[in-house]
């Protein structure tokens, strides 16, 4: 047992080890759609866990989905990458920054600005898990023309995906920020 990421994943980029626009190293083709799963704290008790790893499942499955789709690339912005397991070819973990709180729209902008997307979609780890590559193939087609948003649910959406993507990097929208990410050593919820 290693006691670290770095230890247990030595080619595995940290956010202390990340340069600038690297994004040209990756598996990842900016200009085809590329998907971001975010996928964080799985909890501590036994329900939390239990739902956490069918979170995890559904990674998996939405990422072969996409890249069976013709995805340029899989994102799986996480807390916790060694609890997903193994992915596929053409998946990347992009780590969240230990104990700082979570902004999602910070986040988003992060990884789309770094990775120069031009057409990201973007789902949390449990959203529409039986999504097929056809589905997957129909919002590719979606986003081919430019100025467009493309969701599952208007009001609410599960899968969110626009083009051009750095429409996301002006902040024009203020998008919801959530508490700082709990300790992975804590025992209860607090």
């Amino acid at each position: 047992m290693t006691d670290t990421l770095a230890e247990a994943r030595p080619n595995f980029p940290t956010r202390a080890t990340r340069r600038p626009n690297w994004a040209h190293a990756l598996p990842v083709d900016p200009v085809r759609p590329v998907l971001i799963l975010f996928h964080g704290d799985a909890g501590t008790v036994p329900g939390e866990r239990l739902v956490a790893g069918v979170r995890a499942a559904a990674v998996v499955e939405s990422a072969r989905a996409a890249l069976a789709a013709g995805f340029g690339g899989v994102i799986v912005a996480t807390d916790d990458p060694v609890a997903l397991g193994a992915m596929p070819g053409g998946v990347i973990f992009d780590l969240d920054t230990p104990y700082a709180p979570f902004d999602f729209g910070a986040r988003l902008r992060d990884i789309v600005g770094r990775f120069a997307l031009h057409k990201p979609v973007v789902m949390g780890s449990g959203s529409l898990p039986l999504l097929s590559p056809a589905d997957f193939e129909r919002v590719a087609r979606a986003l081919d023309e430019p100025g467009v948003v493309v969701t599952n649910n208007l009001f609410s959406g599960d899968l969110t995906g626009w083009s051009p993507g750095d429409a996301v990097l002006a902040g024009a929208y203020a998008l919801p920020q959530g508490p700082p990410c709990r300790d992975p050593t804590a025992t209860s919820m607090s």
